[in-house]
């Protein structure tokens, strides 16, 4: 009866070698994958909040008062928090030109056809300051967080005064690539941001 014959050499360094560079391979895919979903999400994200401040721009410019919006002036959106935002029509109730947070009836905002949107978790919607590009998180401040378009589609503050280049910027909690969009007085306008120089860099 023959002896039977077994290999107890294991692996050898090149077998090792070979199996750890499959390994990185893989990894390196996986992660590649992955930002690429974060920044796909950032993107639609993005494309989807500039689509609500066209449809505000467009509402603003077409719709008069209705039974729902008796005094309508206009329509904007209201930045909530860094994952939320509100759609509305500026429904001016004591017919002074300003948005305010208690003057419809029971102390209600000026806010008429309302339409909360929430952004996925990871995403995270902040502003850039005027003076100097700082992104600041959005915190329902009227004099801030109020965008309003008037019946020419031109942006304004809560208080009604004309407005330039509001920026927002999307971002990603776990990748560097961030979008923005700039409120212009004639346009609206989509972009990448750069956190180094603090720019919107139309697309």
């Amino acid at each position: 009866m023959m002896p039977k014959i077994t290999d107890d050499r294991g692996i050898t360094i090149t077998e090792f070698i070979i199996t750890l560079a499959i390994i990185a391979i893989l990894a390196a895919m996986v992660a590649l994958s992955t930002d690429n979903i974060r920044k796909a999400r950032v993107s639609s994200v993005t494309r989807e909040l500039l689509a609500d401040l066209q449809q505000a721009r467009v509402d603003a410019k077409t719709q008069g008062s209705s039974a729902a919006v008796a005094r309508m002036r206009g329509a904007g959106v209201r930045f909530v928090d860094t994952s939320s935002y509100a759609v509305f029509k500026f429904n001016d109730c004591n017919e002074n030109a300003e948005y305010e947070i208690d003057t419809c009836a029971g102390s209600k905002p000026e806010e008429a056809d309302v339409q909360i949107k929430t952004v996925p978790s990871s995403i995270e919607l902040m502003r850039s300051r005027d003076s100097d590009g700082l992104l600041m998180a959005p915190a329902n401040v009227l004099a801030d967080d109020v965008r309003i378009f008037d019946r020419f589609g031109l942006p304004r503050t809560y208080d009604w005064k004309p407005d330039t280049d509001y920026i927002l910027v999307i971002r990603h909690q776990r990748v560097a690539f961030w979008k923005c969009i700039i409120i212009a007085t004639n346009t609206l306008r989509e972009g990448t941001w750069d956190d180094s120089t603090k720019t919107c860099t139309e697309q």
